[in-house]
């Protein structure tokens, strides 16, 4: 960080005069001499940015790697899901068991599992966003033989409602903050595929590091399953006859 604020020390000052010196001179410049100089400024502080950002991002991680799964696809989604976590100064960690990418290819196609695992982390993102904790964790691992995968957030619980609607129509709790609910309909679409189980569990206690976890589970059991500690008031407007609700202890 240091080295980053000594040479901006010197490049700022000097982009402020060429700025300042091409507005000065502006009048005295045709109009392609304006619109080129113009355009080398604008690419040159669009460079600067992208610079700054990249050195940030690493800087806000820790330079550190994340776990690698082998495949090509699964690790680009990580990639870009840590550096868009990092820039929302959020914590995003990743769990993964040994020979993944045999147990995962065996249960879903690379392709699949991608697009699964960006909506469930995206949806993730969106719920940390304004929780005073923000922490993501992605897990990849096996369930009874069965490969699992898990992401679970330190963010706000879904309205109960959602429960009742999740695979049969478009969704959001996090309306005007990048949600749609169409996310959702995704994730239950390959789950119907795929003949997953999905399973979500909500805690509302200080021992528990995350307040949510989402499982999906390539079991062939088509279960859809909510421990949590709202059991009644889910209940209460539960209309789904798929629905398997129990207490969390």
């Amino acid at each position: 960080m240091a080295q980053i604020i000594h040479k901006d020390n010197k490049l700022i000052p000097a982009m402020e005069l060429a700025v300042n010196t091409f507005l000065q001179n502006r009048n005295n410049l045709s109009s392609d001499e304006l619109k080129q100089q113009g355009i080398a400024l604008s690419q040159h502080l669009q460079t600067m940015s992208h610079d700054r950002q990249h050195i940030l991002t690493e800087y806000q991680t820790g330079g550190q790697p994340l776990p690698t799964t082998g495949m090509c696809a699964i690790d680009a989604v990580l990639s870009l899901m840590l550096q868009k976590a990092a820039q929302k100064h959020i914590n995003f960690e990743v769990s993964i068991c040994d020979n993944i990418k045999t147990i995962a290819t065996q249960a879903i196609s690379e392709k699949d599992l991608s697009h699964l695992l960006a909506d469930l982390i995206e949806n993730a993102l969106i719920a940390v966003t304004d929780t005073p904790v923000k922490k993501i964790l992605v897990k990849f691992g096996q369930l009874q033989n069965s490969f699992i995968v898990e992401v679970s957030d330190s963010g706000k619980q879904f309205q109960t409602e959602i429960f009742q609607d999740f695979g049969l129509k478009p969704h959001t709790t996090y309306d005007g903050k990048g949600g749609s609910g169409i996310g959702l309909m995704d994730i239950w679409k390959l789950k119907k595929q795929y003949k997953a189980s999905l399973v979500i569990n909500e805690y509302d206690s200080p021992a528990y590091s995350y307040s949510k976890r989402i499982s999906i589970i390539f079991d062939k059991k088509k279960h859809y399953i909510i421990q949590t500690y709202r059991k009644k008031d889910i209940q209460r407007i539960q209309i789904r006859g798929d629905l398997y609700i129990f207490s969390h202890y």
